[in-house]
């Protein structure tokens, strides 16, 4: 806190002093002077001024105007279908991209390319140019020479490439080519339509012949390719107007307005006819990486296939896994079906061990389960049994065991016992039949069961494998239909929202800046005169100057007289109301304020008072000023002597139209009296002393006692004492009358 206390006050200061200097140089800064030095220096601030823009003219005169053509294009994101060709692979994404345009700088680049560039070239047939010489500026004959140059692209011209070639019609048939750039090539000259350089070009004139091309030179420059790339990409601006719209600008500068609209339209159309080729070689390109997977595809799809068939052949099923489920359940089918025989088998048995045991009695029992178990021929010989069985005990209670009913009842008994016999022995060898044959069902279901492992493996593998070429293949016939609609339907992508338009006013030169440039320019000329002569600047101009370089109060200032004069004279009566003597009042005036109170002009009671003129160096007015000035002082009823010190180039006789012949000399050497020389002038209160005969040491003569002497009694007469004096820039008696007064 103490040092930023002890540092602000010092700051302050600081900024204080700054601002102190700052108001210095501004107030040394003569505003005055500098408007006077402009009042004289107004012919060279004219002559800066013409000379700037003068030059602004002849530079936009002489200097070939640039024209601009721009034109706007959108690049339009594919249709969804196109993007989505073979978007069965990557993620729906499609095996070739295809997504949305985000970046616009390959599509900048791709216009700069040889793609574009090269065809424009070929559209416009820039290989040639034409021109027309003038005075200052060529001008160029952008589809509009009269002349053509035809020749074949495989033609060794590199030599000539490049080269402006001069071109002179002569008359309607010959020619003459003259080429600047080659020091041993000499002119030559040929006809019209005949083939030159090797035979492989020819110079066609397209126009009907007339003197008027005879008088206008010509020439013409046949570009290489990398000379109109270099062109076509130094004048070319590209830019991207809006990311988000994909909106791209197509800009050219050229000096030919025609031909800059041109090249930009032939760009336009290019890129659009190049992009839509470029879009059908990428689709090209689709279908035959397409034919070829399909092929390959529909190869392995046909071997999986043919392994299946062969699979399902051994197997006897198309899905070994239902395959195997249902011989499980076969298997289980025939154990049931084994154990119900068995069961069947069993109980025929015991029926046969009740017929051959004779137990009839039990036998009938059976026939409910013989029903049951679906041997009803058998039931209905049990029953028929038992049926004989009543009637035989019926029998033996009407007939003796020998009565022939007896014997023949026995026989038909035993006829059917034996009937009995025969059937139950076809129903024990039926379920034994059946057995045999469902236990060699049995060992076949258990065998399929035993090698089905192994075929369900193989079935899964080749299934697996088939199912994936498949759905390749599928996609793959998807993706082609895909490319076949996407080719049959394919537009440019490109979009042209402002066609190239047809410059009117060229950009360059700015004819505005142009000429407030050369305005500048003469200005800036202009301020260095004025501050160069304010630097210099040495002399006198005002009372600001003078006031600035003196120490003491000025007076006053008189103004040139308008009329030339042959010498010093008194012209204070002449015109009263003048210029002249208002300055010479205002300086008597002056006087009054500037002199003590006790040697005011009109205190009489103390005296005269005593007054020198002098200059720097004679001519300057010295005389003319003191005489004037004593006149106007005479005027207000003072008593006034003018003396002429000047005893080197004495003058102030002449004012007056007086003689030399003696004064102060005279008077300071004894010679004469003060009143013998005192002399009258046309003002009754204003006299004068010439200077008298040139003598050989006017100072000695001021510093002798005389020339006090002389001024005391002067006083003692007059009201003021006027002395003119010599210039001080040339001798001291001007500096030693001044410590008198």
């Amino acid at each position: 806190m103490n040092n930023s206390a002890s540092q602000t006050p010092l700051n302050n200061n600081n900024n204080n002093n700054q601002e102190n200097d700052n108001d210095d140089i501004l107030s040394q800064i003569d505003i005055v002077k500098i408007l006077e030095i402009l009042r004289k220096s107004l012919l060279w601030v004219f002559i800066f001024l013409a000379m700037g823009l003068g030059g602004a003219f002849l530079y936009l005169r002489y200097t070939k105007p640039v024209y601009k053509s721009t034109s706007q294009l959108q690049i339009k994101n594919e249709n969804e279908e196109n993007q989505r060709v073979l978007s069965g692979f990557a993620g729906g994404a499609g095996l070739f991209g295809g997504g949305q345009i985000n970046d616009l700088a390959p599509e900048l680049e791709f216009i700069k390319s040889d793609i574009i560039t090269l065809p424009v070239i070929e559209k416009l047939n820039l290989w040639v140019s034409y021109y027309s010489k003038g005075n200052f500026i060529d001008s160029e004959n952008y589809q509009s020479s009269p002349f053509t140059i035809d020749f074949e692209k495989e033609a060794d011209l590199e030599a000539y490439k490049d080269h402006d070639i001069n071109l002179n019609i002569i008359d309607a048939q010959t020619y003459k080519l003259t080429y600047p750039n080659y020091a041993n090539t000499q002119p030559t000259t040929h006809k019209f339509g005949e083939k030159i350089w090797n035979g492989k070009t020819t110079i066609k004139l397209n126009l009907p012949y007339s003197t008027a091309l005879k008088s206008t030179n010509y020439y013409f420059r046949i570009n290489s390719l990398p000379a109109l790339n270099q062109y076509l990409r130094k004048s070319m601006e590209l830019g991207i107007e809006n990311k988000d719209a994909k909106i791209i600008s197509i800009g050219f500068r050229e000096n030919h307005p025609q031909k800059t609209r041109d090249i930009v339209a032939a760009f336009d159309s290019t890129y659009q006819i190049e992009s839509l080729k470029d879009k059908k070689r990428s689709l090209l390109g689709k279908e035959s990486f397409l034919n070829g997977e399909i092929k390959k595809f529909e190869d392995s799809v046909a071997i999986y296939e043919s392994r299946l068939q062969s699979l399902y052949a051994t197997v006897k099923s198309r899905n070994p896994q239902d395959k195997l489920d249902v011989a499980f359940e076969n298997l289980q089918k025939l154990y049931d079906e084994k154990q119900k025989i068995v069961r069947k088998l069993a109980q025929v048995s015991e029926i046969v061990n009740l017929v051959e045991r004779g137990d009839y009695e039990t036998l009938k029992t059976t026939i409910p389960t013989l029903i049951s178990l679906g041997m009803g021929d058998l039931a209905g010989k049990v029953q028929e049994i038992n049926k004989l069985l009543l009637q035989r005990d019926m029998q033996k209670l009407n007939f003796q065991e020998n009565a022939q009913q007896m014997k023949s009842f026995e026989l038909k008994f035993n006829k059917e016992m034996e009937d009995l016999k025969l059937v139950v022995s076809g129903v024990k060898r039926v379920p034994r039949e059946q057995i045999s044959e469902i236990n060699a069902q049995i060992s076949e279901a258990q065998a399929l069961i035993g090698n089905m492992p192994s075929f369900s493996k193989e079935y899964n593998e080749i299934l697996r494998k088939h199912t994936t070429y498949s759905a390749l293949y599928n996609n793959m016939l998807n993706a082609q239909l895909q490319a076949a609609i996407s080719k049959a339907g394919i537009v440019p992508n490109i979009k042209i929202l402002m066609p190239a338009n047809l410059p009117r006013i060229p950009i360059s030169p700015e004819k505005t800046q142009i000429y407030l440039l050369g305005l500048i320019v003469g200005i800036v000329l202009s301020a260095i005169l004025i501050g160069t002569n304010y630097i210099l600047h040495n002399t006198i101009t005002n009372l600001g100057d003078l006031d600035k370089i003196l120490q003491i109060s000025i007076l006053g200032a008189i103004p040139e007289h308008k009329k030339k004069l042959a010498h010093t004279r008194l012209i204070i009566h002449e015109n009263p109301k003048s210029s002249l003597n208002e300055s010479l009042r205002s300086i008597r005036t002056n006087l009054e304020f500037m002199l003590p109170s006790a040697k005011a002009l009109h205190n009489k009671d103390n005296g005269g008072t005593v007054l020198s003129i002098t200059s720097t160096v004679s001519g300057e007015g010295k005389t003319f000023v003191a005489a004037n000035l004593g006149g106007m002082i005479a005027t207000s009823n003072l008593r006034v002597v003018l003396l002429d010190f000047d005893m080197r180039k004495p003058k102030l006789h002449l004012a007056f139209d007086g003689t030399n012949e003696q004064g102060v000399s005279s008077i300071l050497i004894g010679k004469k009296t003060l009143e013998e020389c005192i002399c009258n002038t046309r003002i009754p209160t204003l006299k004068y002393i010439p200077s008298g005969p040139n003598p050989p040491n006017p100072t000695e003569l001021i510093l002798r006692e005389d020339f006090d002497l002389m001024i005391a009694e002067l006083k003692s007469k007059f009201d003021v004492v006027l002395i003119d004096t010599p210039p001080v820039g040339l001798v001291t008696d001007g500096v030693l009358i001044m410590k008198k007064v």
